[in-house]
């Protein structure tokens, strides 16, 4: 699974991601807590 970005993450039913779910990556979680995309 590979997210381009927060958007698709969010289309996808998928947001927030979380370190170890499948398509979380680094990129995608600003502030570096672990969780992707949440708020953003």
């Amino acid at each position: 699974m590979y997210y381009a970005t927060c958007a698709a993450v969010r289309a996808a039913g998928a947001a927030p991601i979380h370190a170890g779910d499948p398509g979380y990556r680094r990129a995608l979680d600003r502030d570096g807590d672990g969780v992707g995309c949440a708020g953003d």
